[in-house]
């Protein structure tokens, strides 16, 4: 069950960033979709499973309307409303993988982590959103795949 007390319209999505990093060997792996410049929509997916090893980069092309797609599963479960919600004291692991969303609007970012306090409902919202992203990493719909250099944060 998808709900929220408040209701959000923060616009038309343009863009999603799945990210997933923090544990103690440093993997880290990220999920972007966007239009490139010619307008068509692609998932570029980045994985490392250790810090400071290089990405290895894989880039799908994604359904013409993918941000419909999950923008549907965004304003049905109102996930717009989980934006920078308060940790969730009980679900606070150190040295284990940390996940976040990041959802970009037209004029508004928003960003959902795994580990907030977040509204009933909200794990099965996202492992719909997850595998709905995800259905576009395909051998079948793979563009290209390169090696990356992986750039410590600052």
């Amino acid at each position: 069950m998808c709900h929220s007390n408040q209701a959000a319209e923060p616009g038309a999505l343009t863009e999603v960033c799945w990210e997933q990093g923090g544990n103690k060997p440093g993997s880290h792996y990220r999920k972007v979709l966007r239009s490139d410049e010619s307008g068509e929509l692609l998932l570029a997916v980045y994985s490392s499973d250790i810090y400071y090893q290089p990405y290895t980069v894989s880039v799908y092309r994604a359904d013409g309307d993918a941000l419909e797609q999950l923008q549907a599963i965004v304003d049905r479960c109102q996930m717009a409303d989980w934006n920078d919600l308060p940790p969730d004291r009980d679900n606070i692991m150190l040295d284990g993988l940390s996940t976040d969303i990041t959802l970009i609007f037209s004029g508004e970012r928003i960003t959902i982590s795994y580990e907030s306090r977040l509204p009933e409902g909200a794990l099965d919202a996202l492992r719909e959103f997850t595998d709905c992203l995800n259905r576009w990493a395909t051998d079948e719909r793979l563009l290209e795949r390169h090696s990356e250099d992986r750039q410590p944060r600052k």
